[in-house]
């Protein structure tokens, strides 16, 4: 007979066949997407600042750091260079816990669900706050059919059951 010889993380994360002991504690993978998605939120930020033409602010940031008597072009094109490493970083980031979520995860769609919605929530309050965005009663109405809609495609009773005559139908083709 086969023996399954889990690891030590099976035991310490839980999931369908580990269920946790208290309900109201988020399971890991739920905690890896939201940390995910708001890594890849962090990495549009970074992205529109590196590509903005009006990109002072990161090159007063950076013309602080280095100092002030630098040239202006030089500062500007380092301050896009921190942009671009930031956005490689913050994508890294985003598939490390993308890929840990789905290591704990029973369901690589709600996986993506979560971070998904939490990519588009993170991603307009950092445009809000940051480019002073206008965040209506549209969008956020907008959004939430968005969340509602992913939600209904991955909860279970929108499964189709595959047929069990399926394989019979291949076999004698």
């Amino acid at each position: 007979m086969l023996e399954v010889n889990y690891d030590k993380q099976h035991k310490q994360f839980h999931s369908e066949t580990n269920p946790e002991p208290f309900a109201y504690v988020p399971l890991p993978s739920d905690v890896f997407a939201v940390v995910g998605g708001t890594f890849a939120a962090a990495a549009s930020l970074y992205a529109k600042l590196m590509v903005d033409s009006n990109i002072e602010m990161a090159a007063k940031f950076v013309q602080d750091l280095f100092g002030s008597d630098l040239d202006p072009q030089k500062v500007e094109l380092g301050a896009r260079g921190i942009m671009l490493f930031l956005v490689v970083v913050c994508n890294a980031l985003m598939w490390l816990f993308f890929t840990k979520a789905l290591r704990y995860s029973t369901s690589s769609v709600r996986v993506t669900t979560i971070q998904t919605i939490v990519n588009f929530i993170v991603t307009g309050l950092l445009g809000s706050y940051v480019f002073n965005d206008a965040l209506s009663v549209q969008w956020w109405f907008g959004v939430s059919l968005i969340a509602a809609g992913l939600t209904v495609i991955s909860s279970p009773k929108n499964a189709v059951p595959i047929p069990d005559n399926v394989d019979a139908e291949k076999k004698t083709k």
